[in-house]
């Protein structure tokens, strides 16, 4: 090989080199994924390749559910979709319908029918075969209504689900609440003695809060509550009621929301209606930067319950002014989520039937009709054996040589997700 050939190559791969060390900075709170491994080339292929492709059995199955795990589902779908015959041995197609609330996943897997009666029949023409959730199953003797037998819940991940403020302008009211201890954070959400951004109450563990003038951070606190049926909200208020010394309460989260007419709470024993404009689809930004009060934007002194993988993927930096904070000193990260040190964590679940054939029931759904097609729920098991580690975690990857185990596990934490290996296993 010539001198100059040998120079050329190692200007290359000095290239290449250069090009994969990240620039000083980059990394914040914001860009928690940017402390994960990059998700391999093997899912952004199948990610640009969306529309599943039916197998010889021609099975493509519906999951349906969480907005929480709608994301990591999406990519973990598009994996096993393009996986080799001895991962996916029927070349099913998972098919990741959009979100609606974890409960109301449950709730058509379980039924086998829509729970949405205004539901788009051209998404909505198959029958579930799983569901998304990111509540743990109700069973009964609890203050839930159970969910219906015959169901295995696999946990496969750990959220986090963290207070978040709409205030990094350095003029907002929120500006400087950086961390919230449990005295000012059932203060804020279920007491209602912390109402203003003012308070002293709030000058513990937030130092550039307690920097700031009274007229600097003068703005009354506008707590905004997640829609009933989320198993986001359903975390939260069980969170708060494990935070309360008081007894359980139902709703716990609304206790602090205006009421109709944006008359403020009078504290947890009122029980005048929640106002609907207070009441927020689950991880949604836009409705609390659309919130106004007299005409005026409300989002500069808002605080809403947020997933913390859900804010990693939702693209903070796109809204900058959306602020995570910590929970008596600890942030949320793949890290603390992992070994659940951040107090408000909780684990992720793919639910389906326990026995595939144990659910007849008659659909008019897209022209299927008469018993449930158990090959679909079989596909169904198939995949969260392989999301769990259980199915193909040792088979390699063609196009990166990865093993799928640790591609999976790459791709859970890239999503903001602590793992959980091996699955938890729960049945209703």
């Amino acid at each position: 090989m010539s001198r100059r050939l040998i120079g050329l190559v190692a200007v290359m791969l000095l290239a290449v080199l250069v090009a994969a060390i990240p620039a000083t900075g980059q990394q914040s709170r914001r860009g928690e994924a940017a402390k994960n491994p990059p998700v391999p080339t093997a899912v952004q292929r199948a990610e640009a390749q969306q529309t599943p492709r039916p197998g010889p059995r021609g099975n493509v199955f519906v999951g349906r559910g969480s907005d929480t795990t709608t994301d990591v589902l999406t990519s973990l779908c598009s994996l096993y979709n393009f996986a080799p015959r001895s991962v996916n041995p029927n070349g099913d197609r998972c098919l990741n319908q959009p979100p609606e609330g974890s409960s109301i996943g449950i709730q058509e897997l379980a039924t086998q029918r829509d729970v949405l009666p205004n539901g788009d029949a051209t998404q909505r023409g198959q029958l579930t075969s799983f569901a998304r959730s990111s509540r743990r199953p109700r069973l009964p003797g609890g203050s839930s209504t159970a969910d219906p037998a015959g169901l295995r819940f696999r946990g496969f991940a750990i959220d986090g689900i963290v207070p978040v403020t709409f205030g990094e302008d350095p003029a907002s009211p929120a500006a400087g609440l950086e961390n919230l201890n449990d005295a000012q954070l059932l203060g804020i959400f279920t007491n209602c003695t912390i109402r203003n951004f003012n308070d002293a109450a709030l000058d513990a563990g937030n130092p550039g809060l307690a920097a700031r003038t009274a007229a600097q951070r003068n703005g009354v606190i506008e707590v905004f509550a997640i829609q009933r049926g989320s198993g986001t909200r359903s975390d939260f208020d069980r969170l708060l009621n494990q935070t309360d010394p008081g007894p359980d309460r139902s709703n716990i989260s609304e206790s602090c929301v205006d009421k109709v007419g944006g008359s403020p709470s009078t504290g947890p024993s009122d029980s005048r209606q929640t106002d609907p404009n207070r009441i927020v689809f689950e991880n949604a930004q836009g409705p609390v930067f659309e919130a106004q009060e007299g005409g005026q934007a409300v989002a500069n002194r808002a605080i809403f319950a947020f997933s913390f993988a859900r804010l990693t993927t939702s693209g903070r930096g796109a809204d900058e002014d959306v602020n995570a904070l910590r929970l008596n000193g600890i942030e949320a990260d793949s890290t603390t989520l992992t070994n659940r040190s951040f107090p408000f964590s909780r684990t992720v679940f793919q639910v389906e039937f326990t026995n595939p054939n144990d659910r007849r029931a008659d659909s008019p759904r897209g022209g299927r009709t008469g018993p449930v097609d158990a090959m679909d729920n079989e596909a169904a098991t198939r995949l969260n054996q392989f999301i769990c580690g259980i199915r193909g975690a040792n088979v390699r990857e063609p196009t990166t040589g990865l093993t799928y185990g640790r591609i999976i596990e790459q791709t859970i934490r890239s999503k903001g997700f602590g793992v959980v290996r091996p699955c938890t296993d729960a049945r209703t």
